[in-house]
């Protein structure tokens, strides 16, 4: 039977390790180990064509761009631009990489190649749709409005291949949102596009409308719009989707709504902690002490939040302080407790937090001062 050139170069290598000296005489299976690891990557190397090659190196710069490595995603990604088979995605991730640190001219170059190449992708329309709106945010009068109606025509051909593509439905919200007239901007075209949204996913809708919504003070529409889409399917996870919303009724001054929103976020429910985890704790603490309701879950929330490592810590430590006294004194309203307020009122530099405890105590002697004169 015939043997290829391939079969006889593997054997080759499998006698030069079998009868390698060191790999015979040595005593140390750990000498050995490597030596039988090092001889099965070297025979997997040369079962592998130069196309499953140039695929492991694609996933592996696909996953270093997921995790923000964007160094090694780009010297991958590089490696793939001159590989026929690899050249579109190559030259879209480093669009992408581009685009995420900031390089927005590097960028367009790019995906203008990436256009050029492949102008029916929806994904590619979309990233060009981003980078043309991020250029016209930061370019000159003269350019700016010409970056405008790029990103809206990139949005809308996006759609125009793919009209449920949810990112560009996204995008284009947000155009008609932000962009003035001369730009293409429509306000009129929101509630289609909202519509069309809705169809898709209602919790992403949701975050888009309720904010309206909220700055019209329509709080009960809001409400049923938020209890429609909680029971709804959505690439949001339940407990981010509660969180959101709960910061919005807190920056509207319901606390006491925020707080049972927070409290039904099962922290504990995931794998890996989510972004808003650390955060949850102050945000408990918070809106027990505004809504003077669950003050000993509160107080217990801002001791766990002042545990936390400083870099996981994002709200100043004169407010995390401020927070766990002001329960403190809310669940025993003695002179002690009083005093400590007012020392740090005293001693933090931070003018919002001395006006925020002056006010707070001056409100409480008010409350006290009218019980008494009630009684």
């Amino acid at each position: 039977m015939a043997r290829t050139p391939q079969y006889q170069l593997i054997k080759g290598i499998h006698n030069m390790f079998s009868h390698y000296s060191i790999f015979r005489r040595s005593k140390s299976t750990v000498n050995r180990g490597c030596l039988l690891v090092l001889k099965h990557v070297f025979l997997f190397s040369m079962l592998i064509s130069p196309v499953q090659a140039s695929e492991k190196l694609y996933e592996k710069a696909k996953s270093a761009l997921e995790q923000k490595n964007y160094k090694i995603a780009e010297a991958l990604f590089n490696q793939l631009e001159n590989k026929k088979e690899f050249k579109v995605n190559a030259l879209f991730g480093l669009a992408k990489i581009s685009f995420y640190s900031g390089k927005l001219d590097t960028a367009e170059d790019y995906i203008e190649e990436v256009l050029e190449l492949y102008p029916t992708n929806p994904e590619h329309l979309f990233i060009a749709a981003r980078i043309a709106g991020k250029q016209a945010q930061s370019a000159s009068i003269f350019t700016k409005l010409g970056y405008a109606k790029d990103a809206k025509k990139f949005f809308s051909k996006a759609l125009e291949i793919d009209k449920d593509h949810k990112p560009s439905i996204i995008g284009l919200l947000r155009f008609h949102q932000q962009a003035p007239v001369m730009a293409g901007g429509d306000k009129g075209a929101i509630p289609a596009l909202l519509n069309r949204l809705r169809d898709l996913d209602k919790r992403e809708a949701f975050a888009i409308e309720a904010p309206m919504l909220m700055s019209k003070k329509e709080i009960d529409k809001a409400l049923e719009l938020y209890k429609d889409a909680l029971n709804s399917k959505s690439e949001i996870e339940t407990g981010e989707f509660r969180f959101n919303f709960a910061m919005m009724l807190s920056n509207q001054g319901l606390y006491q709504e925020a707080l049972e929103e927070l409290i039904q976020v099962d922290l504990n429910g995931y794998d890996q902690k989510p972004d808003f985890y650390h955060m949850s704790f102050y945000q408990i603490a918070k809106t027990a002490a505004e809504s003077e309701s669950r003050l000993e879950q509160g107080l217990k929330s801002i001791n766990q939040y002042s545990k936390f490592s400083k870099e996981e810590q994002t709200i100043p430590s004169d407010w995390t302080k401020f927070r766990a006294a002001q329960l403190t004194y809310l669940l025993n309203r003695n002179s002690e407790n009083k005093s400590r307020l007012e020392s740090l009122r005293a001693e933090t530099s931070d003018d919002d937090l001395k006006d925020k405890i002056k006010n707070f105590l001056k409100e409480k002697a008010i409350k006290v001062k009218t019980a008494k004169e009630n009684s």
